[in-house]
């Protein structure tokens, strides 16, 4: 909740270069809807549900994870919690 302000400024500033998608789980689809709303986060959101392929192929332990995957589907990065690491990689690699 916290990162949400920094993520839509990065989102503002890369979005051009860069896709960002957000992945819940465990949430109803109408319940993130409305939340991704009313937080300003205009970027792609997804629902998993109760699955956990996504969380298990990008070995997801705790949330929130933040993943970079470059053009060719490397992971080049993975944050956990709140990292401003997540933000100074995202320089690195965009500017």
């Amino acid at each position: 909740m916290k990162e949400i302000p920094r993520m839509a400024e990065y989102y503002a500033k890369y979005r051009h270069k860069a896709e960002f998608v957000g992945i819940d789980f465990r949430d109803d689809a109408q319940k993130v809807l409305r939340f991704t709303e009313q937080k300003g986060m205009t970027w792609t959101n997804l629902v998993c549900g109760e699955s956990e392929e996504v969380t298990m192929a990008y070995g997801v332990s705790a949330f929130p994870t933040k993943i970079i995957i470059d053009t060719e589907g490397r992971v080049v990065g993975k944050f956990v919690g709140e990292s401003p690491a997540f933000y100074q990689r995202l320089d690195e690699l965009l500017r």
